[in-house]
């Protein structure tokens, strides 16, 4: 992991920055986890018409390579007041083995009334996969004190991702806010904050 920030103040209270970062993440345990989740159910066996077998339905994947993630970012920042600030900034993050989601076949011993010994059948699997992607966006944000102890504070973001191949990115919405307020002088501080995001793409139908 390592950074690299460039700052420029072209004039008083206004302030231009530029950064590149690359950073890298090992995924969840859930996501590498090897065992499968399998629920009661779902298999009709047409002769008792009982569903009595159990079927995966989804597993980790113990294989996947750590998240690599190069990161550029451009703002502008105006303090435009004692603690006050109005800032903007445009970012791209290139991701490489990004954790999304696929399918794969495997086989499963099955057992189901007609055939108590059991036998291999195919079952298709939700699994975590390694996949690329690209993330674009707009940052906007705003803080400013009210008198001597109170202050609003506010920020919005805008985010396009998706997977090289056209698809969703997996836990990316492209609109988040925030909204807060907050009182603080020397010996207490309180925030209040509202956050909203909008829907995002779970990996699974």
């Amino acid at each position: 992991t390592w950074k690299l920030g460039l700052s420029y103040t072209p004039i008083d209270d206004l302030r231009l920055r530029y950064t590149v970062s690359r950073d890298i993440r090992a995924p969840t345990l859930y996501e590498l986890f090897a065992g499968d989740q399998a629920a009661r159910g779902g298999f009709f066996d047409a002769h008792s018409g009982r569903n009595d077998n159990v079927i995966p339905l989804s597993s980790g994947n113990p294989d996947l390579k750590p998240i690599l993630s190069t990161n550029f970012d451009v703002s502008v920042e105006w303090y435009f007041a004692p603690r006050a600030l109005l800032a903007a900034s445009v970012f791209y993050m290139d991701l490489k083995d990004y954790v999304s989601y696929g399918q794969e076949t495997r086989q499963y011993m099955t057992y189901i009334t007609t055939n108590p010994q059991g036998y291999l059948a195919d079952y298709v699997l939700t699994v975590p996969v390694n996949s690329d992607g690209k993330v674009k966006g707009v940052e906007l944000t705003y803080e400013q004190p009210i008198g001597d102890n109170f202050g609003i504070n506010a920020n919005y973001t805008y985010a396009d991702g998706e997977q090289d191949d056209g698809r969703d990115l997996v836990g990316t919405s492209k609109n988040t806010y925030n909204i807060g307020a907050y009182f603080e002088n020397d010996r207490f501080n309180s925030r209040l904050n509202y956050t909203y995001r909008s829907e995002f793409y779970s990996g699974l139908d």
